[in-house]
């Protein structure tokens, strides 16, 4: 017998053996579903276990095999032709024990109304081509599913699944206009290139052990001053039936740390920020990855956007250039959210990561180093935790028994690869 599972749909398959006055030796191999991988391919999921062995059963004998499907994180096309994508979130890998799903939640409405307040077409955000606004939702990937072998309604084996990898947000800060004043100072996150600090990604934990791999941590860190950074915990491995805890609700920063930024609200703007602890895993055989968790945050710009309230630019030939309720509203009022990866199912389910997201405002300087500005730019910064792996289990009638890596994560796809279940019969004389 062998069989594989659909994706992210288990599959499964019952033999009945019939031989009488014979004992059965049964060979198997099971593999855990992997975990999905990140839409931009910088979070790999884990890699669901290898379980091997040997068990011996009198016939006649029921055999069923259950593949649990791999985890992954789905998308969806915007823009006026769909031709552009972004992540959405998506159910766990189904198995024996199901792989954490990720949440397809969106911007809360209360938070859409304040900023349908401020900018009238925020709704809109991602249904055209607009510029680069201070608009996010960000999904991380779903967990894979648990394989197992039960011979009778014996449960024999259990492989569990790897957990769903993240998916990086776009950090956002208010860009100058073309015509802003020299010597711009913001809010950025450090990027890939500064091999000092470079942001860190959580990756989801594989099964190799009877207890789950733990995910890693995920870390940005602010270019002007990377001591200071944002940090998650992934979700731990389950394992020995009990489920893996969540990423622990990671620290939102407050106060104003230098004399560039500050995270507290101010000069009439106002900043949200928020966390999340992740969700743990379901105890038992049967044991489910723990779903994704969200957290929010929003920047809203309480000055009056007439009167005397709009921004000028006085140029060096003297003329002034006033920017607009088009050009100052969009960039200003913005909302973000971030869903961490989900955990692999297994013998005791592994936790989902935890989320964070932190909005943050420029203290150095007005908007475009404008000596006449009002409004100092704002920034928002997302990062979210992987979910951990599914523990696995071997019966104690199981002889050569074996718990490996079975190293089926893809980490050039966002589909996670499928588990599988492979025995072997051989009928042998009493």
């Amino acid at each position: 017998m062998d069989i594989s599972a659909d994706m992210y749909n288990r599959r499964e398959e019952t033999e009945y053996l019939y031989a009488h006055h014979t004992y059965i030796k049964v060979r198997f191999e099971l593999v855990g579903g992997a975990g999905g991988g990140s839409f931009d391919r910088s979070s790999p999921g884990g890699s669901g276990a290898k379980v091997t062995g040997v068990v011996e059963v009198p016939g006649p004998a029921s055999i069923e095999l259950i593949a649990g499907g791999g985890g992954r994180v789905d998308v969806r096309g915007y823009g006026p032709t769909l031709d552009e994508y972004r992540s959405e979130g998506f159910q766990g890998g189904q198995g024996f024990g199901n792989g954490g799903g990720v949440p397809n939640t969106r911007i809360p409405d209360d938070v859409m109304k304040k900023l349908s307040e401020r900018w009238a077409w925020a709704a809109d955000w991602d249904h055209g081509p607009h510029p680069k606004f201070p608009m996010e939702e960000v999904y991380g990937c779903s967990g894979g599913g648990s394989t197992a072998l039960l011979i009778n309604g014996e449960v024999i084996a259990v492989a569990g699944g790897g957990g769903g990898g993240t998916t990086r947000a776009t950090m956002f800060t208010t860009e100058p206009d073309p015509d802003h004043f020299p010597g711009i100072v913001d809010v950025r996150m450090t990027g890939p290139e500064n091999q000092a600090h470079p942001p860190v990604r959580s990756v989801g934990g594989s099964g190799e052990r009877a207890r789950g791999g733990d995910a890693t941590i995920g870390r940005e860190y602010y270019a002007q001053d990377p001591s200071i950074q944002l940090t998650v915990e992934g979700g731990k491995g389950g394992g020995g039936g009990i489920g893996g805890a969540g990423g622990a609700k990671p620290t939102v920063l407050t106060g104003t740390p230098n004399d560039v930024f500050s995270f507290d609200s101010q000069n009439n703007q106002i900043l949200y920020s928020s966390s999340t602890a992740g969700n743990p895993g379901t105890n038992g055989l049967q044991g489910n990855g723990g779903d994704g968790v969200m957290s929010v945050s929003y920047q809203l710009d309480n000055h009056s956007l007439y009167g005397g309230e709009y921004e000028t630019l006085k140029l060096p030939d003297g003329t002034h250039k006033y920017l607009s309720y088009y050009q100052v509203a969009p960039y200003f009022n913005g909302a973000q959210i971030i869903v961490s990866g989900g955990g692999g199912g297994g013998y005791g389910g592994g936790g989902s990561g935890a989320a964070l997201s932190q909005s943050a405002i420029t203290i150095a300087q007005k908007w475009n180093n404008n000596p006449q500005g009002i409004r100092q730019s704002v920034s928002s910064a997302q990062v979210a935790g992987a979910g951990g792996a599914g523990g696995s289990y071997l019966a104690p009638s199981v002889i050569e028994g074996e718990i490996s890596l079975s190293n089926n994560a893809d980490h050039y796809s966002e589909y996670g690869t499928g588990g599988t279940a492979t025995v072997y019969l051989c009928e042998v004389p009493w």
